[in-house]
């Protein structure tokens, strides 16, 4: 082979390695976006570590009394059960609620219900399901937790008179428990007292469900619309597309290194300049998540201080700062990594060239 001969070689080679450093600056903005976002977004053990470090697992219980306040509040009692629950305060249901929940179930089943969740946006699964299981509750409701926890609001009453002593003995004996009134009977009638506690807690057990199935009914029917929607099967290929990139990369960076296996300085530099310009790029992009994100999310607040965000809402809504700032801090990570890498390999292939 002649000089010239050579000379085409090379620069044939050169044109190709100059083409696949383009491919892989491409591809690699798009995977040092996906990395960050596929372990804090799509990821049920960053919302966990979120939700444990808001104390949302102590919050839970003040939520779950004020929906039983509210749909009691829309609701005529009709037993023994709803009829103490349509008094009870907030804080004595909290203190029911919080008293029959077994150790650990709050965390349990968070835990499950947000594994399933990301198992279908992760596409592990086809149906978005979620169960609550509330056998314990139930459970531990007729036992001796529940019954201390009436047994102490019954004894805050005031004392039974005798025509409402005598209303409760009908009541239960014809079991038309809706308008018995709520009072605390003297200590010669502890059996009634019994009585009654095993009656309401039996009848407000009763009444909740063995199983929460999310979502159920019409919302069941949103959720299989969606899944056979266009859209959705667009974010299914991308989120397949996407795991495929870090692997695209590594096939490109591959062949610049195949390619310049006799030019050290031109796979440094084949390499290094798009890691640079990939790791600027998604730097900037992390720091609009962190400190963008924490903005707008604050701005939000301040817009909606009329009417501030209580329980559930609120929570969605530090979740949500928590989970941008998490991954803004991971972008920058990320970013850093490609360009200190690639400004070394940049360096280097310099050095090469003198």
């Amino acid at each position: 082979m002649n000089s010239k001969q050579r000379e085409y070689s090379a620069q044939f080679v050169k044109g190709w390695i100059v083409f696949f450093s383009i491919i892989f600056g491409l591809l690699l903005i798009p995977t040092l976006i996906f990395l960050p976002v596929n372990n804090t977004i799509f990821q049920p053990q960053s919302y966990l570590k979120v939700l444990d470090k808001d104390q949302f697992f102590d919050q839970l219980p003040r939520m779950v009394a004020e929906t039983v306040i509210k749909t009691a509040a829309n609701k005529a009692p009709q037993t023994i059960g709803e009829n103490v629950f349509s008094v009870l305060s907030q804080e004595q249901i909290e203190g029911l609620i919080v008293s029959v929940i077994p150790a650990g179930w709050i965390e349990t089943q968070t835990e499950s219900g947000i594994t399933s969740i990301f198992d279908f946006l992760n596409l592990k699964t086809t149906e978005l399901v979620v169960h609550v299981d509330l056998q314990q509750i139930k459970d531990n409701l007729t036992g001796p937790a529940g019954k201390q926890v009436f047994l102490n609001f019954v004894s805050t009453l005031p004392s039974c008179t005798f025509d409402q002593l005598a209303i409760i003995l009908a009541g239960l004996e014809n079991n038309q428990s809706g308008e018995i009134p709520l009072c605390n009977p003297p200590v010669t009638n502890l059996v009634l007292l019994d009585s009654l506690i095993s009656t309401a807690m039996s009848q407000f057990a009763a009444a909740l469900p063995s199983e929460i199935i999310f979502p159920a009914g019409e919302q069941a029917r949103q959720i299989g619309s969606l899944t056979s929607s266009t859209g959705f099967k667009i974010y299914r290929f991308i989120r397949r597309s996407m795991l495929l990139l870090p692997w695209a990369c590594l096939g490109f960076g591959f062949l610049i290194v195949l390619l310049s296996i006799r030019s050290m300085r031109w796979m440094f530099s084949s390499l290094g300049i798009p890691m640079i310009l990939a790791g600027m790029l998604i730097g900037f992009f992390g720091a609009v998540l962190l400190y963008g994100g924490n903005q707008g999310i604050n701005s939000l607040l301040f817009q909606n201080s009329q009417a501030s965000f209580q329980g559930i809402e609120q929570l969605v809504v530090g979740v949500v700062q928590e989970i941008i700032t998490s991954l803004g801090r991971f972008t920058l990570i990320v970013s850093l990594a490609s360009l200190s890498l690639g400004i070394i390999l940049f360096v280097v292939s310099r050095i090469l060239k003198k």
